[in-house]
């Protein structure tokens, strides 16, 4: 009798903690400024924008510097507000790119 409290207990609980996942949202990296911001901190953040990217870059002693072709390892590229990217180890620039879905068969 006392393993079945603890078996449909567990299972409560189990079935409690999938709807408190379900419900909660998830940051994820959505746009290359997201995955420049995670390139540099490790950490996530959902939908950052160009000016969140470079106010938190700032904050972590990165500077400014325009026009500039000597990049290194480290270093992260901002273009207008359009885009971000990461420099390897390579000293290539890796730029997140999200595919879009089709959403349908008249959807191109």
């Amino acid at each position: 009798m006392r393993k079945n409290k603890i078996a449909v207990r567990l299972v409560f609980l189990g079935l409690a903690l999938a709807a408190l996942a379900h419900f909660t949202p998830l940051p994820a990296i959505s746009w290359c400024h997201d995955y420049s911001y995670y390139r540099v901190t490790g950490k996530d953040s959902d939908n950052l924008s160009p000016g969140g990217l470079r106010n938190a870059l700032a904050k972590l002693k990165y500077k400014l510097v325009q026009g500039s072709t000597d990049l290194r390892p480290g270093d992260v590229v901002i273009i207008g507000n359009a885009h971000s990217g990461f420099v390897n180890a390579q000293g290539s620039i890796d730029h997140y790119i999200q595919v879009r879905e089709k959403l349908s068969d008249t959807d191109s």
